[in-house]
């Protein structure tokens, strides 16, 4: 595979060389961050309006910001992760919400 030179493409390089199955569904992690924390109710309303399921991650002792958190079960391709990313993004970028970070914790 001929993934792009950036973080996201890194990441599929990584996957590829340790032998992951990229033919079959995974559980794949989106985070979404946003620009102030905690949130509103309003800004969790707008949140919840457009992905239900998500998970609200409060921050870690020492650690400032939460995150929130919802989970796709999808044959992983980069082409899904970046229009993905970009779809959150703009949906909740009135809230000051965005996502930049995936992960496979669950495969």
């Amino acid at each position: 595979m001929n993934w792009p030179n950036d973080a996201d493409g890194d990441v599929f390089r990584n996957l590829d060389s340790a032998g992951f199955d990229f033919n079959i569904e995974h559980v794949i992690d989106f985070n979404i961050d946003f620009k102030s924390w905690p949130l509103s109710k309003n800004e969790i309303e707008v949140l919840n309006r457009f992905y239900p399921a998500c998970e609200i991650i409060e921050p870690d002792e020492g650690e400032s910001d939460g995150y929130a958190q919802f989970q796709l079960k999808a044959k992983l391709t980069y082409e899904l992760v970046i229009s993905l990313q970009s779809e959150v993004t703009q949906k909740l970028k009135g809230i000051g919400g965005y996502c930049e970070s995936w992960g496979l914790w669950e495969s």
